[in-house]
């Protein structure tokens, strides 16, 4: 481990903040001290339990070898490919996005929002049961009678 770190073992009531040299020191003369497991944090090592180290060296590795494994395939990141003012996800066309379609969507159902508006509650009434499918055909065409929707499959009595 390098000089430069400072220490933070696992003590009775929490850590304890140890130099470099006395780690050193402590390691030379008990060697249960020198087999416990630190973590790097930042410019400190934190003492942590085998199990967890373990975890995080296993996470490490798998993770190291998607690196190589990626570089070797040939597979950039979009990260590296950011700017100040852009990230580079943004820079390549998404083909499944098409922006007219949604507008010409958007103004339809603005249209046939309206167009439900200006309905009768009774057209209205029957245009959600159509829709929902509700009621079944013969009682559309009756119903149509009553409120003068005819549906051609109705005969005129």
């Amino acid at each position: 481990m390098s000089k430069n770190y400072t220490y933070h073992i696992i003590a009775d009531a929490g850590y304890k903040s140890i130099s470099a040299a006395e780690y050193e020191h402590r390691c030379g003369l008990d060697q249960d001290f020198a087999d416990k497991c630190f973590e790097k944090y930042h410019n400190e090592l934190i003492e942590v339990p085998a199990e967890e180290h373990e975890a995080e060296e296993k996470r490490a590795n798998h993770e190291r070898h998607l690196r190589r494994r990626d570089r070797k395939h040939g597979l950039v990141a979009y990260e590296s490919w950011d700017t100040d003012t852009l990230l580079g996800a943004d820079m390549i066309p998404d083909r499944d996005v098409f922006v007219e379609d949604d507008a010409i969507l958007e103004i339809m159902t603005d249209r046939l929002h309206e167009a439900l508006f200006e309905l009768t509650d009774a057209e209205r009434e029957l245009v959600e049961d159509l829709y929902e499918r509700i009621i079944t055909t013969p009682s559309i065409s009756v119903r149509g009678r009553q409120d003068r929707f005819h549906t051609g499959n109705a005969k005129e009595a």
